[in-house]
């Protein structure tokens, strides 16, 4: 190791320095294997319900969707309902029917 000529600070010799930089702009396991194209590949879902569609709720009656997003497997919308204001629910769970 070398000693710094102001702080006294102890330098790793170039040799080691190198193979350090080379293993850290490797990143880690998990980002080297990301770029690497082993990215688990999700089927892309189309979304069922766009802003402005009408939907009847199985409680809360009909209403409008305001937005909607995919999210996992997965539809999360927007609706407002005149019985009960704007709700986000689950497309899976809630049962909403397209008018």
């Amino acid at each position: 190791m070398k000693t710094g000529s102001r702080s006294g600070m102890k330098w790793p010799d170039s040799g080691r320095l190198d193979s350090a930089l080379r293993n850290h702009r490797g990143g880690s396991e998990a980002e080297r294997s990301l770029r690497g194209g082993h990215r688990r590949s999700a089927a892309v879902m189309e979304r069922k319900f766009r802003a402005g569609t009408r939907v009847r709720h199985p409680s809360w009656g009909e209403g409008i969707v305001l937005d909607s997003k995919v999210q996992d497997d997965d539809e999360f919308v927007d609706v407002i309902f005149e019985s009960v204001g704007v709700k986000k629910v689950s497309a899976n769970l809630a049962k909403l029917k397209v008018l």
